[in-house]
């Protein structure tokens, strides 16, 4: 069965793991138990624990460090507009507070990236370039994010760092990857 595999292999990764990443592509891998074995590393290793999600609310996603929705997706679960920071505090703060995330971690393309915690609302401004492909943007911003809380950066460093990234890779042909000279080089001085 594939659970049980993919169960044995987290099982087997997650001691001596610095962080842990789920994507979710709602294909119907990422199971109850399988989400339960991830949040569980945060508990007993003390990692972050970061998800990206792709249901329509971001229920089964309790217990995690960090959940990156994209803008639309956010709007989707939340039916509040990003930019409304009072309504962020009156409905988006106490939940993240509720399902005991660090921080939900809203990707917004060219208009950077927000992070909302159960009482702080940051806007880290975005890093315009030309866009040729965003596939695979999302995948290197949760990668990087991670990376970078387990080096313990903070999560406004992270999410920096992370959102250089993803603007790397999308100002390149077709799925692509980026490197630390390249995120280095576009980090503001």
């Amino acid at each position: 069965q594939v659970q049980h595999r993919v169960l044995e292999r987290l099982e087997s990764s997650v001691e001596g793991a610095d962080a842990v990443i789920c994507s979710d592509y709602a294909k119907g891998l990422l199971t109850d138990s399988i989400l339960e074995r991830s949040r569980a590393a945060r508990r007993e290793h003390g990692v972050p624990a970061v998800i990206d999600p792709k249901m329509r609310t971001f229920e089964r996603y309790h217990g995690f460090s960090f959940v990156t929705p994209n803008e639309k997706e956010f709007t989707q679960a939340y039916e509040v507009d990003i930019d409304d920071e009072e309504r962020l505090r009156e409905v988006v703060c106490p939940d993240v507070a509720a399902r005991r995330w660090e921080a939900l971690v809203v990707t917004r393309g060219a208009k950077g990236v927000t992070i909302i915690g159960a009482d702080s609302i940051d806007h880290i401004p975005g890093h315009p370039v030309e866009v040729f492909d965003v596939v695979g943007a999302g995948d290197t911003f949760i990668a990087t994010l991670a990376l970078s809380l387990a080096a313990e950066l903070s999560p406004s460093e992270s999410a920096a760092v992370a959102n250089v990234a993803g603007s790397v890779v999308v100002n390149k042909v077709g799925t692509a990857s980026t490197s630390v000279d390249e995120i280095r080089a576009h980090l503001p001085r």
